[in-house]
């Protein structure tokens, strides 16, 4: 796992320094950093930081992220209100959408272990 985590290391910061002192959004970076590292450990890959796969993990996540309502955790009654119901259906299909990128990746994976082996 170690080495994994220093794979990502290097890579985030040869990917810093790319910005040569320039202003930047780390959350870019490290987002991709973080989903590599998760990537590596579950699917046993890595993506490059320019995959269109990982592009979309991450906005997938972003989007699952985002939609969390912490409000339903202290009142459930609230999900009775339409405002809150709206945002629910968008948490639903954030995860749902998530659960399928999921799903692909991991099959994906699998094809190509399987391969690798045979």
């Amino acid at each position: 796992m170690e080495s994994r985590i220093r794979v990502e290391v290097e890579e985030a910061i040869r990917r810093v320094r790319g910005f040569a002192g320039r202003q930047f959004d780390p959350r870019d970076v490290l987002s991709r950093y973080f989903l590599n590292v998760m990537a590596s450990m579950v699917l046993g890959q890595r993506y490059e930081y320019d995959d269109p796969s990982l592009a979309e993990i991450m906005n997938a996540v972003r989007r699952r992220v985002t939609a969390h309502i912490p409000e339903l955790e202290v009142c459930s009654l609230l999900r009775f209100v339409p405002r809150f119901r709206q945002r629910m259906k968008a948490m639903s299909f954030a995860s749902t959408e998530l659960k399928s990128i999921a799903e692909r990746e991991v099959n994906i994976s699998f094809v190509i272990t399987v391969c690798k082996i045979i």
